[in-house]
């Protein structure tokens, strides 16, 4: 009970609309994947499976539920799903409210108020839906151990995206 901070009733609610969770998820990761389009426009090949970091983690719970719910399971892929919603769900509402003259950026401020709705309409389900993103991965503690092999994998995962995030230009 101490590892699952999420109430009985909503991890059960959660499970039980499993599949629309994993829609909701695709489709964030679907936006998530265009909203990284210039920058994957600007970035060497190579280096496109580490610029989309929250559509991937999205991505990975999509997978992780879809298995969970078809009776088949991958450890690695439930490690990389927690671990991914967790340090993304939480880092970038962080970064977001800390820092927010870095966006929205006024760029479309020559719009008038369609302008502002979208940029701060924006900005305001980025904060929601990666925090959203904290809460889903709470479901994973339900249907998987995070055997040694797996936590490694998302370490290694992560921790080579934030190497590649804050010291390769």
């Amino acid at each position: 009970w101490y590892v699952a901070p999420l109430p009985d009733w909503l991890e059960e609610l959660g499970l039980r609309l499993a599949w629309v969770v994993v829609l909701v998820n695709l489709a964030g990761t679907a936006f998530g994947f265009w909203f990284y389009s210039f920058q994957f426009s600007i970035t060497d090949p190579v280096m496109w499976p580490l610029v989309p970091d929250s559509p991937l983690a999205t991505l990975f719970i999509a997978g992780s539920l879809t298995l969970w719910k078809l009776d088949r399971h991958s450890e690695t892929l439930a490690a990389l799903a927690f671990f991914g919603c967790i340090k993304l769900g939480a880092w970038t509402p962080f970064v977001l409210l800390a820092f927010p003259v870095e966006y929205p950026s006024g760029a479309l401020a020559g719009l008038g108020t369609v302008g502002f709705v979208w940029e701060y309409g924006l900005y305001a389900f980025l904060v929601v839906s990666h925090l959203a993103m904290v809460v889903q991965a709470f479901l994973v503690h339900r249907y998987t151990a995070f055997n040694v092999r797996a936590v490694a994998a998302a370490l290694l995962w992560y921790g080579l995206n934030d190497v590649v995030d804050y010291f390769v230009p």
